[in-house]
């Protein structure tokens, strides 16, 4: 029941539709958590070095690796802090050198020194500006109603293990507590719900835990079935074009794909709020990006060279074909009155406009 509840819900897959660092990193977030399991067990040179392994693993998969690294040592350091001992400083070494082995060019490009950098800017610098737009509440509705049948099981488990009492609970609590506080670490800069799929899949193996208790091998066998079935449906997915997933289009960005394709001719210029996340998504062509030019007063710009160019005389020369727009913006309604009175043909979607310039201009 808990495999099926996991691998048919919309979360699991959604993320089906395109494979991406998320979908790995779930699969590597299983590993790990089954090595620290192992090596909190019994920490012996075999635990070390798979531990050490499962670490190098997720920081190559993800750069929110980071977090899981975190809450894990802030759970221990509570749980009972003889595991911050030198065996964890061994098994932090050994990741790094092996880290470096499967990644050398790290050493000299410090590709993940600069990723880490970039967020911070994002973050703090510029006031996590990229994502000013998300509706946190209707993302949340969405996962929930999406996905309610595998929640609702999750927050089941959960009780029963909070009222349960077995042998190694405090250490099963790890496991619950990763997943959580991923879950509230990545919320509020999800574009999409494969950013939740890591947090799913740790909560998936601490379920395993509690219905498999210290039957060792059972977890064993159930999360070697769930690593098998995982691939077999990635696979399955990327080899077969009747993609189960399509069925599902409630999400904006494929409802907008629909209408966009219907009409889009090679040349049609595609000025787009929020076009990173289309061109990852969508498979078409790729859309320019609209700068608001200023989050509280926004204006109609693209940034080119380091430069803002107000797009007034373009849309007044109809030289874009659609304009998509996020609704969360606070554009004044004249704004958008100067597109209609331009010929563009306004479409409402639930969270974006759609101006589509008329076949007659």
């Amino acid at each position: 029941m808990l495999l099926f509840s996991f691998f048919y819900s919309e979360i699991f897959q959604r993320n089906l539709e395109n494979l991406n660092y998320h979908t790995i990193f779930s699969l590597t977030i299983i590993y790990f958590s089954y090595s620290l399991y192992k090596y909190i067990l019994k920490t012996n040179i075999k635990n070390i070095t798979r531990l050490a392994i499962s670490i190098s693993l997720i920081l190559i998969s993800l750069e929110t690796a980071i977090f899981v690294l975190f809450t894990s040592l802030i759970y221990l350091f509570f749980y009972n802090n003889k595991f911050i001992n030198k065996n964890l400083i061994y098994t932090i070494i050994i990741a790094l050198i092996i880290f470096i082995v499967i990644w050398p060019s790290n050493i000299y490009n410090l590709s993940l020194v600069k990723t880490y950098l970039m967020y911070f800017y994002r973050l703090f610098v510029v006031s996590g500006a990229e994502y000013s737009d998300l509706n946190l509440l209707n993302f949340l509705i969405n996962i929930f109603f999406n996905n309610y049948g595998l929640i609702i099981l999750f927050l089941f488990s959960i009780i029963i293990f909070l009222f349960m009492n077995f042998k190694n609970k405090s250490l099963y609590g790890l496991f619950l507590f990763n997943p959580v506080m991923y879950f509230l670490l990545i919320i509020n800069f999800s574009h999409h719900s494969n950013y939740l799929l890591p947090s799913f899949t740790m909560m998936f193996f601490f379920l395993t835990l509690v219905l498999f208790k210290n039957k060792l091998s059972n977890i064993n066998n159930i999360l070697n079935v769930f690593i098998i079935l995982l691939i077999c449906f990635i696979n399955f997915n990327y080899n077969f074009d009747n993609n189960i997933n399509k069925i599902n289009k409630k999400n904006d960005i494929f409802l907008i794909e629909d209408y966009l394709i219907s009409d889009l001719k090679v040349n049609d210029i595609i000025i787009s709020d929020d076009a990173h996340i289309f061109n990852y998504y969508l498979d078409i062509q790729d859309m320019i990006t609209l700068n608001l030019y200023n989050k509280y007063n926004p204006k109609f710009y693209i940034e080119y060279n380091d430069e803002n160019y107000d797009l007034k005389n373009v849309i007044h020369q109809k030289l874009v074909r659609y304009f998509i727009i996020n609704k969360s913006r606070q554009f004044k309604q004249e704004q958008y009155e100067y597109l209609l009175q331009n010929d563009y043909i306004k479409t409402d979607f639930n969270n974006y406009y759609v101006f589509k310039l008329s076949k007659n201009s």
